[in-house]
């Protein structure tokens, strides 16, 4: 499959009742852009394939409600472990991982899409964000930090 596209949309009833009828159509961002950042060599080494797996992979053209279906592709990996992939609006109780298949074969799956919403992102919004997310590894605990992009809030989970 293929990540999202760069679609910005609108809908809007309108009524039409004089002879006359003015309308500025405001396009909106339906995709989010995201960026993740892995600080983890024992994460990201020896990683095979990267793969994004959801279960919503479209919007309503009628009322640019979320769609479920499949989602799935490839990341191309990369030697300074940051990535950038967009998705399309997704509900709240949507499936968003990102699995890294290992060259043995070992998957490790992370559920960023949990991790956005725990971070009070709003799929609902007219026009969607970009993410930043940052998985950073120290030997006592993990950190992950997602960023909003116009606002400059951060969440920070640490496990």
């Amino acid at each position: 499959g293929f990540q999202a596209d760069s679609i910005y949309a609108c809908t809007q009833r309108i009524e039409c009742i004089g002879e006359t009828l003015r309308y500025m159509p405001m396009s909106y961002r339906q995709f989010a852009t995201i960026t993740l950042t892995i600080k983890d060599e024992n994460l990201a080494e020896n990683v095979k394939d990267l793969r994004i797996i959801g279960d919503t992979n479209g919007i309503n053209c009628r009322n640019m409600a979320p769609i479920k279906g499949v989602l799935e592709f490839l990341l191309p990996v990369s030697t300074e472990h940051i990535y950038h992939f967009r998705v399309p609006r997704q509900r709240i109780d949507s499936v968003l991982e990102l699995n890294l298949v290992r060259l043995s074969g070992e998957v490790v799956t992370l559920p960023i899409g949990s991790w956005i919403i725990a971070s009070g992102y709003d799929w609902y919004a007219a026009d969607l964000e970009e993410i930043d997310i940052l998985i950073d590894h120290s030997d006592s605990f993990t950190t992950v930090t997602i960023s909003g992009w116009s606002d400059g809030t951060e969440y920070i989970m640490e496990f």
